[in-house]
């Protein structure tokens, strides 16, 4: 979990938020860090959704600076599994999990195949 709080007051509205975050923000080396690559090394990128966004400043400010800090994970319950897919591959989202690196490996089994590593394609 990630606390931000803008800290450009020309767009800071009052208050803070807490948003789960992930490291999926695929690089754009065709763009310059300051020109769109907003992922690309050595940017620190959060993009959130617009209501969360809303929260802590206003809508024309774009993109705007934040100051941010990792907080203890707030979880209720046990481990959450989210399956979706399509006919050619299937999709398994692990949420409530507490804390980053506390899922090491996930493996699934058919009924008549033997256990398989599956692999990590996002977050």
């Amino acid at each position: 979990m990630i606390y931000l709080l803008v800290s450009d007051r020309q767009w800071c509205l009052p208050g803070s938020i807490v948003v789960t975050a992930t490291n999926f923000c695929p690089l754009n080396p065709a763009l310059p860090s300051e020109k769109g690559g907003w992922c690309n090394p050595p940017l620190r990128h959060f993009d959130l959704s617009q209501p969360a966004f809303l929260r802590i400043t206003q809508y024309k400010a774009e993109i705007v600076p934040v100051a941010y800090r990792r907080v203890p994970c707030v979880r209720r319950g046990g481990i959450r599994f989210q399956m979706n897919g399509h006919p050619y591959f299937n999709l398994v989202l692990i949420t409530n999990v507490g804390g980053a690196g506390d899922v090491h490996v996930v493996a699934i089994k058919g009924s008549r195949l033997e256990w398989q590593q599956m692999k990590q394609n996002w977050g």
